[in-house]
């Protein structure tokens, strides 16, 4: 009896063809028909890549287009009247003022009572509040521990400044945070102008020429013009003590800078 593998051996001899036999390994034909089609795999490939290829070579050849989104300007502050941290004890009561510029003010700690024309608020710490030019405004401290405020005056312009008017916002912790530091830095940076104006005024008193004076936290540089015979150390020791007492910082951190005429 012929099994099905040796009539199709049988037929395909018949036929002239080159059949294996059947106990031995096909892998030389099958190897054959693999590489085939690797081969055929790789030529895709290429083709692939060099469409891809010229595809970015026509991006990068083509003008880069820019589209324009427009800026709508809603509040603008043309000028800054006044910028101030005060605390006031329990009981301070403001009497009032008016003026043709927005102030706002803004309670850090404490609480207050603050009215606007004929408007009243109870103010707890984080609330802040704008008065519109013209309005009257007054408060009162109510707070058992008084009341630490940031108050400031401006000029501004703009569809917002509208939305500000006759309102109070309660701000969050995270947004008191966010005032709190820039608070501070702009309190620190006012502290040290004011160091570098008070060392200008006190070296030129102590007869030198033009002074310029440049402060931060860490360390201090002071340019002065030099006289006829020039600075000598005890010119330097001088202009350094003076820095050093309006400062506080240490000799190390203190620079002298002689200007050449």
């Amino acid at each position: 009896m012929q099994t099905g593998h040796q009539v199709m051996v049988m037929e395909k001899r018949r036929r002239g063809a080159d059949v294996p036999h059947p106990g031995y390994s096909c892998g030389r034909r099958i190897g054959r028909s693999c590489a085939t089609r690797t081969g055929r795999a790789d030529r895709s490939r290429d083709r692939q890549a060099a469409r891809t290829g010229a595809e970015r070579k026509v991006l990068m050849e083509s003008p880069m287009v820019w589209l324009a989104y427009s800026v709508r300007e809603q509040i603008r502050i043309t000028d800054m009247y006044s910028l101030f941290e005060v605390h006031y004890e329990n009981g301070y009561a403001f009497p009032g003022e008016s003026h043709n510029f927005w102030e706002c003010l803004y309670v850090m700690e404490g609480d207050v009572c603050a009215s606007g024309d004929e408007r009243v608020y109870n103010l707890p710490r984080g609330s802040i509040i704008f008065h519109r030019p013209l309005e009257l405004h007054k408060f009162i401290v109510n707070g058992p521990r008084g009341a630490d405020l940031l108050i400031f005056s401006f000029a501004a312009e703009g569809p917002l400044t509208s939305y500000l008017a006759e309102k109070v916002f309660q701000l969050s912790r995270a947004q008191q945070d966010i005032i709190d530091e820039a608070n501070a830095s702009i309190q620190t940076m006012a502290a040290l102008t004011m160091s570098e104006a008070q060392v200008e005024n006190l070296v030129t008193a102590k007869g030198y020429g033009d002074c310029v004076c440049f402060i931060n936290e860490n360390s201090a540089s002071v340019v002065v013009s030099s006289t006829a015979d020039g600075l000598n150390e005890t010119d330097i020791a001088k202009i350094a003590e003076i820095v050093m007492e309006e400062t506080g910082l240490t000799p190390s951190k203190v620079t002298i800078i002689e200007a050449e005429p």
